[in-house]
């Protein structure tokens, strides 16, 4: 009588698979998110002056549409009270824009924006910098897909080696010579 062998699970493979797949769309959707918030740019534009509402964790950035003008800009409240703007750090280009300066959020409400430019032609532009989530998303979406991709892979080699042992060992068949 022979022993009947238990039927090799198949699950590991399927699990595996599915977590590769979710490795692949989280990586994806992270990334979109990420870089369709990097490269926005400005969503109001204007030359010389302009109001600005500011509100309190929503960072935004001047834009300036030419990279060789010498500009300056101000921002001043609500009492006549100039703020203190900070060069953009760095380089940002997106599109035609250049990254001028980075707006402060001290307290919320509405500001008067006044940009001049040794180049007439000039125009600014003022946009939202990339929030703490986009990035979070850029940084989290692929490491968490990276993960999941490996996690299953790992999960698929597993139920292989765990079903190769358990296949019949069948005895050696005698050769004729």
């Amino acid at each position: 009588m022979t022993e009947a062998l238990p039927k090799p699970a198949r699950g590991g493979y399927w699990i595996g698979a599915i977590l590769i797949a979710l490795g692949v769309i989280s990586s994806a959707v992270g990334l979109v998110i990420g870089l369709a918030s990097l490269f926005e740019g400005p969503t109001v534009t204007f030359t010389g002056s302009t109001m600005v509402e500011l509100l309190e964790n929503e960072p935004k950035l001047v834009y300036v549409d030419s990279e060789t003008a010498r500009y300056r800009c101000t921002l001043t409240d609500a009492t006549g009270e100039q703020l203190e703007l900070r060069q953009y750090p760095g380089s940002l280009q997106i599109n035609r824009w250049y990254g001028a300066y980075v707006l402060p959020t001290p307290t919320p409400g509405t500001y008067l924006l006044t940009c001049q430019s040794n180049d007439s032609f000039a125009t600014f532009g003022i946009g939202p910098r990339m929030g703490t989530g986009a990035k979070a998303a850029l940084i989290a979406g692929p490491l968490v897909g990276l993960l999941l991709v490996v996690g299953g892979f790992v999960l698929i080699i597993l139920t292989a080696v765990r079903n190769g042992r358990r296949r019949p060992k069948f005895p050696p068949q005698p050769t004729s010579a």
